[in-house]
């Protein structure tokens, strides 16, 4: 290779660096306006507020549950949104050995 391919070939990186830093920082940027936006209508309408009382109240369900087990695999299962299968799996228990723990976890309010 000559010396003006290799110096074609450094100024090519050189635009295809730029060109890329530029569009990850499009995308940086609209991402942070999306989420500001999102945050100040959740904040203008109240629903944050509804929101956080509705976390508490649910996290204050959950430390009713007084097998550390049921309250993980409630956690998991209901919150998080996991399948039976995957809760065991990561338990590395049967899939119906969860569901006997989702039911004992329901707490007796």
């Amino acid at each position: 290779m000559s010396s003006d391919d290799a110096m074609a070939l450094e100024r090519c990186r050189h635009s295809l660096k730029r060109i890329a830093w530029r569009i990850q920082y499009r995308v940086r940027s609209q991402k942070n306006r999306e989420l500001l936006q999102a945050a100040e209508s959740l904040w203008a309408t109240g629903s944050f507020d509804q929101a956080v009382i509705e976390k508490l109240h649910v996290e204050q369900l959950i430390h009713q549950i007084r097998e550390p087990k049921g309250r993980y695999v409630v956690c998991r299962v209901i919150l998080d949104g996991m399948t039976e299968r995957e809760v065991a799996q990561e338990l590395n228990v049967c899939q119906q050995a969860v569901n006997k723990w989702k039911k004992k976890g329901r707490c007796k309010c």
